[in-house]
């Protein structure tokens, strides 16, 4: 029974690792097309130390979000134009909700989304279809690591 327990949780270890590796290529990109901004700089280390020092944090903070717009991010992966919802959308709702009670988060994620939305503007067509795919893999990810970790927790 141990090693059963072991692989699954091997399993979603894999997810949470695969998670994190995109995030941090994310906020490397970010940190690499604004070099002087000090807020996406702060926000860039922030997502390492995180990361660091607890790899669930991400994927429990930014997972929830993909899912909630599972539908717009499968979307992407055979609609052309479907990337438009998440340029277009304001995310106030969002937002307010995740860093209401923290301000310089709140500061930060204002700061930052219009620069990730303009830099979404200006990619090359290969850009576009790799940053795309990476959303979809960040939700896939997702997924299998909430099915992994809720077929652990129900077999207990």
């Amino acid at each position: 029974m141990a090693s059963v327990k072991s692989s699954a949780q091997d399993s979603y270890i894999e997810n949470i690792n695969a998670f994190n590796s995109n995030m941090k290529f994310v906020g490397l990109d970010l940190k690499s097309r604004y070099p002087n901004d000090p807020l996406i700089y702060r926000a860039h280390k922030r997502l390492m130390f995180a990361i660091g020092w607890d790899p669930l944090c991400v994927i429990k903070a930014v997972g929830p979000y993909l899912y909630n717009h599972r539908t717009q991010v499968y979307a992407m992966a055979t609609e052309q134009g479907s990337e438009d919802f998440f340029i277009e959308n304001s995310y106030d709702d969002e937002i307010d909700a995740s860093s209401k009670e923290d301000g310089e988060k709140f500061e930060m994620v204002k700061h930052i989304f219009p620069r990730v939305k303009q830099c979404a503007k200006n990619f090359s067509t290969e850009e576009l279809n790799q940053y795309k795919q990476l959303v979809i893999d960040l939700l896939d990810d997702y997924v299998e690591f909430l099915y992994k970790t809720t077929s652990q927790t129900a077999r207990r």
